[in-house]
């Protein structure tokens, strides 16, 4: 009866760390970053396309909570893309188009808490966007890693490297092959 008590005992004091106060709630997160570039390739009625493009800006902004070494945030986002070139049937065309569009989406992210002020972290997302000129949207999917700084009791300072894939799927009459981009983003969050 004793290992069970002590069993019991231990499991407690485990929850009621990771449920603290202290470690745990809700917080903001506002960030911006950039894309390194990607080949969006897919076919119009049968002919082939390759689109060499690169997301130039991207911000957000997130709400979240903190479990303790897990957090879970929903974001809303804005980004812009260029576009340098196309290959349409074999053909490459230079153009200089730029657009933009809105996002959301749903983060899960590890934290690899220790005793110092650099919290190293892994996550996955979930998100969905619309660009400005379609009027169907893409779904994806990000695998992240990053470093927060505890710059106080209530504020971190983070970055991270993501990348981004998007499946293969039909938007406003294009099937597009899946695509991804890897991208850095830097941001800062305030605890409550």
């Amino acid at each position: 009866m004793k290992l069970f008590t002590k069993l019991f005992a231990a499991a407690a004091v485990a929850a009621s760390a990771v449920a603290s106060p202290a470690m745990a709630g809700p917080y903001v997160n506002l960030g911006i970053g950039t894309g390194f570039g990607t080949d969006v390739d897919g076919d119009v009625n049968g002919i082939d396309f390759d689109v060499d493009a690169r997301t130039t800006f991207g911000g957000g902004v997130g709400l979240g909570y903190d479990f303790g070494n897990i957090r879970l945030e929903g974001k809303v986002t804005l980004s812009t893309a260029d576009v340098d070139s196309v290959t349409v049937g074999g053909v490459k065309y230079d153009v200089d188009e730029s657009g933009y569009g809105r996002g959301i989406g749903l983060d899960l992210e590890y934290d690899f808490n220790n005793d110092s002020k650099f919290t190293p972290y892994v996550g996955v997302g979930v998100g969905t966007s619309w660009a400005d000129d379609a009027d169907d949207n893409a779904y994806g999917f990000s695998a992240i890693a990053g470093v927060a700084y505890a710059a106080s009791e209530k504020i971190d300072l983070y970055g991270e490297i993501a990348y981004e894939f998007t499946p293969e799927q039909e938007i406003d009459g294009i099937d597009y092959d899946s695509n991804g981009e890897f991208g850095a983003t830097v941001g800062i969050r305030f605890a409550f």
